[in-house]
């Protein structure tokens, strides 16, 4: 009988998910600019490692003006339960001169990594700075056509800046990832007027300011 109808009996394998769920959240240029970034952090990073990190450790990492000590103070201390102090010794009086959000991130990246959590910081903020890439990418999207936006991504993810501050013990990248969530969340509340997208963006705003007011 030529008009039967017969059972779709196809399977969906779990990597048939997986391409969806990639498709879903990535698009092909910005996978693409994501696996570029990962790629290149880790090619710096070996190159840290083998090179200056064996001669000087986690001073490898250090920002020139002492930013960086302080963070990293503030997190010994807070994972020995000496409170937010950028002191070294007794009687460790608390600080006020930073803000709390990312000497916790480096406080948990050594939790985390133990011995190498210097090393595990840098990894979290290469993914960072993939993430800002494609933060970026979209925003451009909002104002520029695919071809634009790609372009002017791979300048703002890979200008030496960036990548300075990457490779550093500092707040910049975090601060710049959460903001950057900030504007476009605020971009897609003017244009869709949504209450939950305003929110959205008060709230990565917000936890902006507690990494670097």
């Amino acid at each position: 009988n030529n008009n039967a109808v017969y059972p779709d009996t196809r399977r969906e394998f779990p990597c048939d998910d997986s391409a969806k769920m990639m498709k879903n959240f990535f698009t092909k240029k910005e996978f693409i600019l994501f696996f570029t970034v990962l790629v290149t952090g880790a090619a710096l990073l070996a190159f840290i490692y083998f090179g200056i990190y064996q001669e000087k450790g986690v001073r490898a990492f250090y920002w020139g003006g002492g930013d960086s000590g302080e963070y990293l103070a503030l997190a010994d201390n807070i994972l020995a339960g000496r409170g937010f102090s950028i002191h070294r010794e007794e009687p460790y009086e608390i600080g006020s001169t930073r803000t709390p959000g990312y000497p916790i991130i480096v406080a948990g990246a050594k939790l985390l990594g133990g011995a190498y959590g210097d090393l595990l910081l840098i990894v979290f903020q290469i993914i960072t700075l993939g993430a800002i890439g494609v933060l970026a990418y979209r925003i451009c999207k909002q104002f520029l056509d695919e071809t634009a936006s790609f372009v002017l991504s791979f300048f703002v993810v890979f200008h030496p800046q960036m990548l300075l501050v990457t490779f550093t013990v500092m707040s910049d990248i975090f601060f710049m990832l959460f903001f950057l969530l900030s504007f476009f969340y605020f971009l897609l509340f003017l244009e869709r007027h949504e209450t939950g997208k305003w929110l959205a963006s008060s709230l990565w705003l917000g936890v902006a300011t507690v990494i670097r007011p």
